[in-house]
C-alpha cells in the first residue's frame, strides 16, 4: 500500500441510529448537495455560454443577461469567501478550546497504575502489554458492558 495504511472506522453501525438521525443526516446531506447545485450553476451557464452552448444562452438571457449574471456570481464569490472565513475562524476557536480541555484534563486525571486497571476490567497484564504495541487492537464487550475479548492484529 505505498506506506499509507488504512484505517477502519470505530464504529461503524448506522443501524443504530433513530430514525431522527437518520432523517437529520439526509436532510442535511440534501441541504448540502442543493446548495452545490445553487452556487456552480451560475458558474456552468456562464461557462456554457462562453463555449456558445445554446441553451446556456438561453439561461444567461433569463438571468438578466451578462452583467447581471456577472453581478450573481460577484456575491456568490463574497458568500463563499464568507462562509469560509466563518468556518476558518470556527475551527480556530474550537482547537484552541479543545487544547486547552486537553491540558486541563491531562493536569487534573489521576494516574492509575497498569495492575490496578487490569484488575479493574479483568484483563491480564500481559494481554495489555501486547494490545499496547499492537497497531489494531480490537476489544469484545458483553450487554453489561465489560471486557470478555481483545485481540491484537
Amino acid at each position: 500500500m505505498n506506506g499509507i495504511m488504512a484505517i477502519d472506522l470505530v464504529i461503524d453501525a448506522p443501524d443504530l441510529q433513530s430514525p431522527t438521525q437518520r432523517l437529520n443526516t439526509a436532510v442535511l446531506l440534501g441541504m448540502g448537495w442543493l446548495s452545490w447545485a445553487y452556487f456552480s450553476f451560475p458558474f456552468v451557464e456562464l461557462c456554457g455560454w462562453f463555449l456558445n452552448i445554446h441553451i446556456c444562452s438561453v439561461w444567461v438571457d433569463l438571468s438578466g443577461g451578462y452583467a447581471s449574471l456577472r453581478h450573481l456570481l460577484g456575491i456568490y464569490a463574497l458568500t463563499i469567501v464568507g462562509w469560509l472565513a466563518v468556518w476558518g475562524l470556527w475551527s480556530l476557536y474550537r482547537d484552541a478550546r479543545l487544547a486547552r480541555r486537553s491540558r486541563e484534563t491531562t493536569a487534573s486525571a489521576p494516574l492509575v497504575d497498569l495492575a490496578t486497571l487490569c484488575e479493574d476490567f479483568g484483563v491480564e497484564p500481559e494481554r495489555v502489554a501486547q494490545c499496547r504495541t499492537s497497531h489494531v487492537t480490537t476489544v469484545h464487550f458483553d450487554g453489561d458492558g465489560r471486557i470478555i475479548g481483545m485481540e491484537a492484529l
